[in-house]
């Protein structure tokens, strides 16, 4: 019995020290391989997709609704208005006194 527990307590530790080894891709330096690779998301109303080459060509095309200059309306802004001339605004002060000691 064991040398039975023995044997799978080995098989379990071999495996257990060997698995982070199988983890690895062994390339780790590049996301696209490289090879060809492509990127396609959208920039507000615009599709944009990018294109790179194995020679490190780099080229983008936008396809945009509307047209390219296509209007859209400003984000809404509040403006505070500025404090006249020579007022200063201070946050209220908070003092905290200790209490009063009284020795009798």
């Amino acid at each position: 019995m064991s040398r039975l527990m023995l044997a799978l307590f080995a098989a379990t530790a071999v495996l257990a020290v060997s698995m982070p080894a199988f983890a690895d891709d062994d390339d780790d330096r590049h996301h696209h391989r490289h090879g060809k690779y492509k990127e396609t998301y959208w920039d507000g109303p615009c599709k944009v997709e990018r294109k790179w080459n194995r020679k490190g060509h780099y080229k983008e095309e936008r396809k945009c609704k509307g047209g390219y200059a296509a209007h859209y309306p400003a984000p809404a802004y509040y403006a505070a208005p500025a404090p006249a001339a020579g007022v200063y605004l201070t946050p209220p002060s908070l003092v905290i006194q200790p209490p009063a000691i009284v020795i009798q």
